[in-house]
């Protein structure tokens, strides 16, 4: 679970048409928040401000395709 989490963390600068963060995957998560310097708890309050972020995105781009 922890790997799939760490997944949603991006590298600088990627971002696709829509200025949407791409999701990168993390093989290492300890590695990972060890290079990051974060601890579980912040890292998790992160990924779950970006997974709902992702959320909002999608419930717009529903809206959208149902108006259509």
């Amino acid at each position: 679970m922890a790997a799939a989490a760490a997944s949603a963390s991006t590298p600088q600068g990627v971002a696709e048409r829509r200025g949407i963060p791409a999701a990168a995957f993390v093989e290492d998560v300890e590695a990972y928040l060890r290079q990051a310097g974060l601890d579980v708890n912040s890292a998790l309050a992160f990924l779950q401000e970006r997974l709902q972020q992702y959320k909002i995105v999608e419930m717009k781009l529903l809206a959208q395709q149902r108006d259509l």
